[in-house]
């Protein structure tokens, strides 16, 4: 019986949408002008400009200079919560803390997908930057 599940756990290991540990993003790279996309079911509800200089940009920026490690890599597709696109990324804050960053690496313009389970508190001051106070 131990033999056939070693199979299996071989098997979850390689199956897309599990998630490995992914480097430290490089927080600097990701720029403005940003903007922000409410969906709700689905489909866009609000989008609005952050404006560059303003309180809000700031917050935005040191949100994200804060969280440039603790991301793991992942092959999962994500609905659209409330998204921020900026340039070179767009970051998707679902429902349940999930953020899901997807960025471009530097590298032959590839981009990356991975994810970090946000605390509360980290849901809130992002949440704060973005006006949805």
């Amino acid at each position: 019986m131990r033999g056939a599940l070693l199979p299996l756990a071989v098997v979850a290991t390689i199956v897309p949408g599990c998630s490995s540990k992914g480097p430290a993003v490089n927080t600097a790279v990701l720029g403005g002008p940003y903007r922000v996309e409410v969906y709700a079911s689905g489909r866009p509800s609000t989008t609005r400009p952050i404006e560059p200089g303003t309180d809000r940009e700031r917050a935005l920026a040191d949100w994200l200079a804060a969280h440039g490690t603790g991301w793991s890599t992942s092959y999962t597709t994500y609905a659209p919560g409330t998204r921020v696109v900026g340039s070179g990324f767009t970051l998707n804050l679902l429902r349940d803390g999930t953020c899901v960053l997807n960025h471009q690496t530097g590298r032959d313009g590839e981009w990356e997908q991975i994810i970090q389970r946000l605390t509360p508190e980290d849901v809130r001051l992002l949440r704060e930057a973005l006006g949805e106070e």
